[in-house]
């Protein structure tokens, strides 16, 4: 147990909010504030936000924790960013944003890749970087090459290149350092050694002094300065973590330390890891990434699908605007198990894994005219778990033992939908009580920062508590089994049709 009166603070830049919470070295949430900012598309496939909007919702989220906390600035003893990634910055000579950053959703250099591929060479750039040729289009190095092309006046002022939570640390420490995740999430840097790769960025005439230090997530980049302790009301001095991506610190925060842990965090997508003593290849197929784990001789496996509860919210706004999400959840209750004979593709975005389709569609099959309201919302929840049970099925077949999973983000807070998990994969699900495990996350690699932890297991043991257990029905676990059979069967059935009507 530590002094009650030294905290963390954790920065999450979301695509949507800034979240900013106070946590203690027990790993207890003290205090949390959210400001949201614009998302701005100027072009189809264009996705793009403001770097100093950021700024200035961490500044006000700061200040709004430090009151409601009723905390004294002197008993912050760490501070942690995450974030959404990979995101593009580009800083001019005297550390200001030279336009809106370029966030990871944005598809802006398809043409470039083919330059990339044209330069560096297919093969030789797949074999450094570990990435599938399909997510080059989405990674900072394309839009380099199109700002290059595109933006050159803006490009001849560049001095620095950052991510989100990277922004955030610079305006709080004046330093530039990145995590090796954020760094590998560039396209840049090679991820046999984690280290800016000179090969492409000599024959890409990208200068690599514009990229920071590759750092570990837990270490210390810097402190509080003076500007950023006006602005913020931090201490100046205080220690500034450098932290990592959105689900690096999810999987931390979710406190996966073990072979055949798993983490589910469902918000808007669903965002599953899996931890193995199993050395795996950076990139399965077009789904899966790998990297390593802080913790040394452990693997991470990492998957994200294009819809989880962002598919609820769809329906809730289209058909549900007035009630509250507990009495569509409680309507979803009355339904019986298999939601009478109705399954749901919830593939409202495309899909990324366990299969890349951005052309797939969501779709409820089985509608008869015995199927009610509580049907639709229940096959979302069931939808959503087949999901779930897909992408664990694919993890198994890389030889991963499952042992069990535990579950974060909004949609845990949820008895039932956490219920049909359990009964659908058939494994125990372990609710952690803090459902915010990016944030928790990000105060886990702030506590070892500054040395309150050695190490990630310790740390994790003191700051992560499960507060609930829920064990597979093993009759409901058969008969979602059946369902789940057909599930499968349902898009590689309609691939085709999908494809066609994206030509329409």
């Amino acid at each position: 147990m530590y002094k009650i009166l030294e905290y963390l603070i954790s920065i999450d830049i979301g695509t949507t909010s800034c979240k900013t919470s106070i946590f203690n070295l027990n790993g207890d949430l003290i205090a949390q504030a959210q400001k949201g900012y614009p998302l701005y598309l100027p072009k189809r496939g264009f996705s793009e936000q403001n770097a100093e909007e950021w700024w200035k919702a961490v500044c006000r989220c700061i200040k709004l924790v430090l009151k409601r906390s009723k905390a004294s600035a002197k008993n912050i003893i760490g501070v942690c960013s995450t974030g959404q990634f990979p995101s593009l910055v580009l800083l001019g000579n005297h550390g200001e944003p030279l336009r809106r950053a370029i966030i990871y959703s944005d598809m802006r250099g398809e043409e470039q890749t083919k330059l990339i591929f044209s330069e560096v060479g297919l093969e030789k750039v797949k074999e450094i970087t570990g990435f599938p040729a399909s997510m080059f289009p989405g990674l900072p190095i394309s839009k380099i090459l199109w700002l290059r092309e595109k933006e050159p006046e803006i490009v001849k002022q560049v001095k620095k290149c950052i991510g989100a939570k990277d922004f955030i640390n610079y305006q709080l420490t004046g330093e530039v350092a990145t995590d090796f995740l954020e760094a590998w999430w560039t396209g840049l840097v090679d991820y046999r050694n984690y280290l800016w790769s000179k090969d492409i960025l000599e024959t890409l005439e990208i200068p690599e002094e514009w990229f920071g230090k590759i750092c570990k997530p837990q270490e210390v980049i810097g402190y509080v300065n003076k500007q950023a302790s006006k602005q913020t009301g931090l201490k100046e001095g205080t220690p500034v973590i450098c932290g990592s991506g959105d689900g690096m610190c999810a999987i931390v925060g979710s406190g996966l330390t073990e072979a055949g842990s798993i983490m589910d965090v469902t918000g808007a997508t669903e965002i599953v890891a899996v931890v193995t003593n199993k050395s795996l290849p950076p990139s399965i197929g077009e789904s899966i990434f790998c990297w390593q784990h802080l913790i040394e001789g452990l693997w991470i496996g990492y998957a994200s699908t294009a819809t989880s509860g962002a598919a609820l919210q769809w329906f809730k706004e289209l058909f549900k605007k007035r009630i509250k999400y507990d009495a569509l959840l409680k309507q979803a209750e009355e339904s019986e198990l298999g939601s009478n004979g109705l399954i749901f593709l919830p593939y409202l975005a495309g899909e990324y894994a366990p299969f890349f389709d951005l052309n797939a569609k969501g779709a409820f099959i089985g509608i008869s005219l015995t199927t009610k309201e509580k049907h639709f919302i229940r096959a979302i929840l069931e939808g959503i778990a087949f999901s779930l049970a897909h992408i664990l099925e694919a993890f198994s077949k890389l030889g991963i033992e499952i042992k069990s999973v535990r579950v974060g983000g909004g949609g845990s807070k949820s008895n039932l939908w956490n219920k049909i998990k359990a009964d659908t994969i058939g494994k125990e699900f372990l609710r952690i009580k803090v459902s915010d495990v990016t944030g928790l996350g990000a105060a886990i690699l702030a506590s070892i920062g500054i040395k309150a932890y050695l190490r990630v297991s310790e740390a994790v043991e003191n700051m992560v508590k499960i507060s609930e257990r829920i064990k597979p029905d093993l009759e409901n676990h058969q008969k979602y089994s059946k369902i789940y059979e057909v599930y499968k069967e349902v898009y590689p059935n309609l691939k085709e049709v999908f494809n066609k009507l994206s030509l329409i």
